[in-house]
């Protein structure tokens, strides 16, 4: 029998049988495989940031449209725009964005021709460095109480360059101007600048 002879001790000089020691490279307990459960984690989280960003730029998009919308609408708030019309008489001058409207202007009342203006010439009151991208453009309201009884359209072909004038084509496509009228509005059709 082959035994190892012992040491000077009485010892072997090995504390181990050969195969009993423990191997330091042996793997430990097998812990669970967690790459599935993240990747689906993360990707989760990037679907609900892309959505709620998309949901945020969409809703800033819409709520701009609808703004800007209104204003268009509704127009600006100054003398002679739709949220502020001025109430006039017939001929007189009046002023709106710096587009001045000169007197003398008249009602055309004739049951047989459309209804309109004459005579309505328009001064550009701009200072040269005042961007205009707009034609001079008007409409004339007649009330009787709160009853709207007619409208009038006027414009320009062409804003008039900074002290310049033009004349300003009227028409409401109905026969005559009402007789009984009791006020005349008048405000500036165009929205924007």
């Amino acid at each position: 029998m082959s035994q190892t002879p012992p040491g000077p001790y009485g010892q072997q000089p090995y504390p181990y049988q050969p195969g009993a020691y423990p191997n330091p490279y042996q793997q430990g307990p097998q812990r669970p495989n967690n790459t599935t459960r993240n990747v689906l984690i993360w990707v989760s989280v990037g679907v609900v940031l892309f959505c709620g960003g998309a949901f945020a730029l969409g809703w800033l998009a819409v709520t701009g449209v609808f703004k800007a919308a209104e204003t268009s609408v509704q127009g600006e708030n100054y003398p002679g725009s739709r949220r502020d019309p001025m109430t006039i008489t017939e001929g007189q001058a009046f002023e709106i964005r710096d587009y001045h409207y000169a007197e003398g202007w008249s009602f055309v009342n004739d049951p047989a021709a459309d209804s309109g203006i004459a005579d309505l010439v328009v001064t550009n009151k701009r200072s040269s460095d005042q961007s205009s991208t707009y034609d001079p453009s008007l409409v004339f309201k007649f009330y009787k109480d709160d009853l709207t009884l007619l409208e009038i359209d006027c414009r320009a072909t062409a804003a008039p360059d900074t002290g310049k004038k033009a004349v300003m084509d009227c028409d409401s496509f109905t026969d005559g101007v009402p007789a009984d009228y009791d006020s005349v509005e008048v405000f500036d059709r165009a929205y924007r600048e």
